[in-house]
């Protein structure tokens, strides 16, 4: 009977869960059907498969120029995603559970409702107000936002509540077990996001030590028991450093890239990319724009902060109020010196404060606190305040929702092209076009198996290099694969683009000599018509027309070659290269020598052969959904219609 009864007390918490974990699954399926536009989601996903297939890294292929995923290390011929193992592992285990990496995210949600509770009860030893905190959680706009992604923020911020509740009552109740325990969910947090677990246990640490200072000696046994506790998963988590990056205390992500770390100087998230000065004013900036942005994300949006404010005044003299306040206080002061704090602040107003994350419980706990405490004596009045606390987020929380499904909605062109590569006849080598180059930082669709052998090998397009690729994987079809904007126009948008994805079957012509003929058909009635090359950074203008008019239809050709070029050719030298040729439309020739529209062949010299992949890339001059006039990649090009043969 107690059992029973111990059961039906516990119902509340469990519906709260299981709200929680409903509330991630839809929104996966419906907020995001096609991901975030964060793309550490399909490196962590990348991560999971190559766990599953048994393996903690994958091999380059012999060619990591072209395979290697984004956030990755490359080592002695594998690569290897920067993240450690703890997140990858949930998904693994969600996706054994409910037959879906889906299933991850469901674990992380649930769990983040259930720590804060959990904290709750063991600071407040009061049920009520632990259930009214966790529902706050579960109401609260970020557990959609990250609830429906493939990070592990959420998961963590649960790890770390259920530690600070396991440590507090293990050391009130000189309980072995939950020290144990207490020690593992630390341990777990250092697995996950191993700075996350030094800034856990200062704040929920130091303020048990201090309550204890007066009798520390009491606090070695329980301590002790705690370190013991923790050795395991420190040891996985070194061990695997170890096996990783060759130093058990260096960590994949500063192998990937070392500027990628704490402290003010020149930073960088990967070595392709640039650098950026990371100093005071930028992290204060960083700082003050995540902590805005914390309260827009949290459960009565701005209201949430004079709330809390409140009742840290009112209950200041409470044993409980250190640990929140630490808890307030420690995020943003750890992560004040990481670069990644004003990164992340640019797009905070989308997706939410991602490391300030943690901050959500003690805002919950404490608005928990003041609603029961007003409600305690004025039922009416209590009532009142936790509907006006409840429909102060309403409105902002609404709009992230919105913009999070525009932005995710707008990358549905990837899934279904990725799709439909796979539902090719045949192997296919797909270069994913604009991909700079890491493959899943344009495409998060670009992954590949972890093995390198699925019906679609995917490479990033390294313009006359691909040419090695594809003699090397001859058994399989090349594409490249193009949309209809450049990678920098498809970044984290409120008004997000959607873009035309286009499959382009490929080919090499080769021979000593090519010829290059264009065709080029007059779009409008303008008279001049002018043929601009660049190669081998030389601009060479040919005037084709003035007198041309609407629909005239022009010829023009030009020869590459390894040998003496004589007048209308050049001469190619070893090695790789761009040959690119425009055409302009003018009143007169001045006007018409600024091209609007090119096509672009990438070339490769090898010995006495010019190795040439058709057909070429095509980009129009346009104004089109941005202020100023870019090359923009098309398909649809028929002003140039350019044909590559052998001579």
């Amino acid at each position: 009977m107690r059992r029973l009864a111990a059961l039906r007390s516990m119902w509340p918490l469990g519906s709260l869960i299981v709200i929680a974990g409903l509330l991630s699954w839809w929104s996966s399926r419906s907020i995001f059907p096609a991901y975030s536009w964060n793309r550490d989601e399909p490196v962590y996903l990348w991560q999971a498969e190559t766990l599953r297939a048994g393996m903690f890294s994958s091999p380059d292929g012999g060619f990591e120029e072209f395979f290697r995923p984004w956030l990755s290390v490359h080592d002695n011929s594998r690569v290897f995603s920067q993240y450690t193992l703890g997140w990858p592992l949930v998904l693994v285990v969600g996706h054994f559970i409910f037959g879906s990496y889906v299933g991850g995210l469901i674990i992380g949600a649930a769990l983040a409702v259930a720590g804060v509770y959990a904290l709750a009860l063991a600071l407040l030893r009061d049920r009520a107000t632990a259930l009214i905190a966790g529902a706050m959680m579960a109401a609260s706009p970020i557990i959609i936002v990250q609830g429906g992604l493939y990070l592990g923020y959420l998961f963590t911020l649960g790890l770390g509540t259920c530690f600070g509740a396991a440590l507090i009552t293990g050391v009130r109740q000189s309980s072995r077990p939950r020290l144990v325990l207490a020690a593992m969910l630390l341990g777990a947090v250092f697995l996950t996001r191993p700075f996350d677990a030094l800034v856990w246990a200062v704040a929920i640490g130091g303020p048990v030590v201090f309550a204890h200072r007066k009798s520390l000696r009491r606090l070695a046994p329980p301590l002790a028991t705690f370190a013991i506790g923790a050795i395991p998963i420190v040891v996985l988590t070194l061990a695997y450093n170890q096996r990783m990056t060759h130093a058990a205390l260096r960590f994949p992500v500063t192998m990937k890239d070392p500027l990628d770390t704490f402290g003010f100087g020149q930073r960088r998230i990967m070595p392709a990319f640039s650098e950026v000065d990371y100093n005071v004013v930028a992290a204060v900036k960083g700082s003050l724009k995540n902590g805005f942005y914390l309260l827009l994300f949290a459960f009565g949006g701005i209201v949430s902060l004079p709330v809390a404010v409140l009742a840290l005044w009112r209950r200041r003299a409470d044993a409980m109020i250190p640990t929140l306040v630490a808890l307030l206080i420690a995020f943003p002061v750890g992560y004040f010196g990481f670069w990644g704090t004003n990164v992340s602040s640019l797009t905070s107003r989308i997706s939410g404060p991602i490391y300030f994350v943690p901050m959500y419980a003690p805002l919950c706990i404490l608005m928990a606190v003041l609603v029961l405490e007003v409600f305690g004596r004025t039922r009416v009045v209590g009532i009142a305040l936790a509907v006006v606390i409840a429909a102060a987020g309403v409105p902002f929380g609404i709009n992230r929702i919105l913009i999070n499904h525009r932005i995710s909605a707008s990358q549905e062109p990837w899934e279904i092209a990725a799709k439909q590569a796979q539902e090719l006849k045949h192997d296919s080598l797909i270069f994913m076009a604009d991909s700079g180059p890491y493959l899943m930082f344009y495409n998060p669709y670009s992954a590949n198996t972890p093995n390198l052998d699925g019906r679609v090998v995917w490479a990033v397009d390294r313009a006359g290099e691909n040419v090695r690729l594809i003699d090397a994987l001859a058994n399989r079809t090349a594409y490249r694969m193009q949309a209809s904007y450049r990678g920098d126009e498809l970044g984290p948008d409120e008004t997000p683009k959607t873009p035309v994805i286009s499959l382009i079957p490929l080919e090499v012509v080769r021979g000593q000599e090519l010829v290059v003929s264009a065709v080029i058909n007059n779009p409008a009635n303008e008279p001049a018509v002018v043929v601009t090359l660049w190669i081998d950074g030389k601009v060479v203008q040919e005037t084709i027309a003035t007198n041309s008019s609407y629909g005239d239809r022009h010829l023009f050709s030009w020869r590459l070659s390894t040998g003496d070029a004589a007048s209308g050719g050049s001469h190619l030298n070893g090695g790789v290269g761009t040959f690119t040729i425009g055409v302009g439309f003018g009143s007169s020739t001045s006007d018409a020598s600024a091209p609007t529209v090119r096509r672009v062949l990438p070339y490769r010299v090898d010995t006495s052969t010019i190795d040439v992949v058709v057909p070429l890339r095509a980009e129009r001059l346009s104004d089109i959904d941005g202020p100023k006039l870019r090359w923009r990649p098309t398909v649809d090009l028929d002003e140039l219609v350019v044909a590559v043969t052998s001579k």
